[in-house]
């Protein structure tokens, strides 16, 4: 592996990641022994040859990059628990995944109207085409 840094980002090129030692070490087939997974953050870039991690050093990126990942968490959270649909799961986790995620204080906004929303429609106090039409403007008002 080989780490530097690249503007803002850390950059770790890793030339193998598992080698076999019965096979020839000048090989690249290596790589394919193991495989890098990227934590939010992170993006992993792949060759025939090497593969690249990169993670942002700045501040502000890495605490998006925890913003990012507690909030994937909480949305297959509430996917588990019927509180979205797939779409739903699938817009709210492009937007946690995007470079510029919306900070803490805008998720925690988001999440308090989406419950306070969900429980105005158990108890009917919004119907069917309200409840749709709302939950669409909030996730609309999180890409913003």
């Amino acid at each position: 592996v080989t780490v530097y840094a690249d503007g803002a980002e850390l950059v770790y090129e890793f030339s193998a990641l598992a080698r076999d030692m019965e096979r020839d070490l000048e090989s690249h087939d290596a790589l394919d022994l193991a495989r890098l997974v990227e934590l939010p953050g992170q993006t992993v870039t792949r060759s025939a040859t090497t593969s690249i991690l990169r993670e942002s050093i700045r501040p502000d990126d890495l605490s998006r990059a925890e913003v990012s990942g507690r909030m994937r968490q909480r949305i297959e959270r509430a996917y588990g628990d019927v509180a979205l649909t797939v779409d739903e799961r699938d817009q709210l986790l492009a937007i946690a995944a995007a470079p510029r995620t919306p900070g803490e204080e805008a998720w925690k906004l988001f999440w308090e109207r989406w419950d306070l929303l969900q429980k105005a429609h158990a108890q009917e106090l919004v119907n069917d085409d309200a409840f749709a039409r709302r939950k669409a403007e909030l996730i609309g008002e999180l890409r913003r």
